[in-house]
């Protein structure tokens, strides 16, 4: 490229601070943590688990709705009282709720329950929800593995 002294270019000074470092910091623990199983169910954990539609005597419905290994995020669960009866939750219990009042997004729950948003008009009522695994969320720790797995194995050390 070649300047001439009629040519004007603007010089930004940067100054970065321990805010915005930790906050970088922050931001690649989180994107390099990943989901460990844990023994009971707290406020932002993932819940896998097995749907099954019930009838008003709150027995399965013989040809009713039924979904394997359904992802249920606490965090997006709505309504406070039924996200209540999630927490201290343990593989192999099961939770009887109406997923309409807990995820009132039709696609979201259209999604959860395995089936397409057009059929979420025979898809009402109460379910029984097994769980399978509980897991929870672990940002990575500020160490030589992170560092590795951001910029490339030995690259950096601190």
């Amino acid at each position: 490229l070649n300047f001439s002294t009629k040519d004007k270019i603007d010089q930004y000074i940067i100054t970065v601070d321990d805010k915005i470092i930790d906050e970088q910091v922050e931001h690649f623990c989180q994107r390099y943590g990943n989901y460990e199983q844990v023994e009971q169910a707290e406020q932002n954990d993932l819940l896998k688990g097995d749907f099954i539609q019930l009838d008003e005597n709150m027995e399965p419905v013989t040809d009713g709705i039924r979904a394997e290994d359904a992802l249920i995020s606490l965090a997006s669960i709505t309504d406070d009282s039924i996200k209540n009866m999630f927490l201290g939750i343990k593989p192999n219990d099961d939770i009887d709720f109406d997923p309409a009042l807990a995820f009132p997004n039709e696609a979201d729950r259209a999604a959860l329950l395995h089936i397409k948003k057009d059929d979420l008009p025979m898809a009402g009522g109460m379910y029984r929800f097994t769980v399978s695994e509980v897991s929870r969320f672990q940002p990575a720790l500020v160490n030589q593995e992170l560092f590795d797995r951001i910029f490339g194995e030995g690259t950096i050390n601190s």
